[in-house]
């Protein structure tokens, strides 16, 4: 079972993926995203995450920018999103 727990923005490790560091969501606020920095685990794996979430008239938008840093076992990281999503 995927878990997801909140923390600091500047607690993110995106390793060498730009989009999934605190720049990165400091940049997107500026544009009217939410960025949420996220722990997670899940199939095996964990890390952390960025995801980025905006109010739009057909309800909230979310995505990650550049998936996970840390691969998951699977193999899959779409099924892992996809776990996480209604952690997030």
């Amino acid at each position: 079972m995927a878990q997801a727990l909140p923390i600091a923005l500047d607690d993110l490790q995106p390793g060498d993926e730009l989009l999934q560091s605190a720049l990165w969501g400091r940049f997107k606020q500026r544009f009217g995203w939410h960025p949420q920095a996220v722990s997670w685990q899940a199939a095996g794996s964990g890390g952390t995450l960025l995801a980025l979430t905006r109010p739009t008239p057909f309800g909230l938008l979310a995505y990650v920018p550049g998936a996970p840093a840390a691969a998951p076992a699977t193999g899959d990281p779409a099924r892992v999103l996809a776990e996480l999503a209604p952690r997030i």
